[in-house]
């Protein structure tokens, strides 16, 4: 799901990370804003959360042991690291 650079502002809906067949969720470039959602529940391959808005905590669980997760970019995200790495 390639929503890169589509002026979407506002919080991203936690639904997005529940989509039992997502593998791919770019939201790169746009003005959404708030925490990343602590709960994903999904098969991601690839996310890339930079050049937005996004603060709080980064959630080391569940990107950390996202087993498919090959690719994670998080640049201009502003907050830090939950649990340990």
């Amino acid at each position: 799901l390639d929503l890169n650079t589509n002026k979407f502002v506002g919080h991203l809906p936690s639904e997005l990370f529940h989509l039992p067949n997502l593998l791919l969720l770019f939201v790169a470039n746009n003005a959404v804003e708030g925490p990343i959602p602590m709960s994903i529940q999904t098969p991601l391959e690839s996310v890339d959360l930079s050049i937005t808005y996004l603060s709080g905590e980064i959630p080391s669980l569940p990107f950390w042991e996202m087993k498919n997760l090959t690719h994670l970019t998080l640049s201009d995200v502003t907050g830090r690291f939950g649990g340990s790495l």
